[in-house]
């Protein structure tokens, strides 16, 4: 198992030089050539299972960071999830999710992602920035669906 956890490690490394670099795809597919050495690997101790479940979350965070980076955010939803399924409370990948939802239309996942990232770092100013925007979205799209249904009965 430590080969693997080695062989995957490596391969997360070269993904993060193709972030860096801003190639995205490729980035996004080393990640997932990372997370495969994991599909059929059932760990034999809890220490193990920490580093194996310690490389995913890197890992599927990283592709949510492609997918927002390309404004694929149904992706970049389904990478969030996998972060939250390992570690419910990892506050990059619920923010993450909340950009996702956001660029969805979804304002009100995104407003409550937002504000549970902000529990856990109150200060974070990019957290407070984007849950305003996402208040201000939800109101103009509030706003707009009113007047077109107005319109619509009259």
């Amino acid at each position: 198992m430590q080969d693997i956890i080695q062989l995957a490690t490596a391969e997360k490394e070269v993904g993060n030089k193709y972030y860096i670099s801003r190639n995205i795809k490729d980035a996004f597919e080393t990640y997932e050539k990372a997370l495969d050495y994991f599909r059929y690997c059932f760990p034999d101790d809890e220490d193990e299972k920490k580093a194996m479940n310690q490389i995913k979350i890197i890992c599927y965070s990283n592709q949510a960071s492609c997918m927002l980076q390309i404004k694929n955010y149904r992706k970049g939803l389904a990478c969030c999830q996998e972060v939250i399924k390992l570690n419910p409370n990892h506050m990059k990948c619920i923010f993450k999710r909340g950009q996702c939802f956001a660029g969805l239309g979804d304002f009100n996942e995104a407003k409550n992602d937002f504000l549970r990232a902000l529990q856990q770092d109150p200060e974070n100013k990019t957290i407070k920035s984007a849950l305003r925007k996402v208040i201000q979205n939800r109101s103009a799209y509030l706003k707009k669906k009113k007047e077109i249904t107005q319109r619509m009965f009259t």
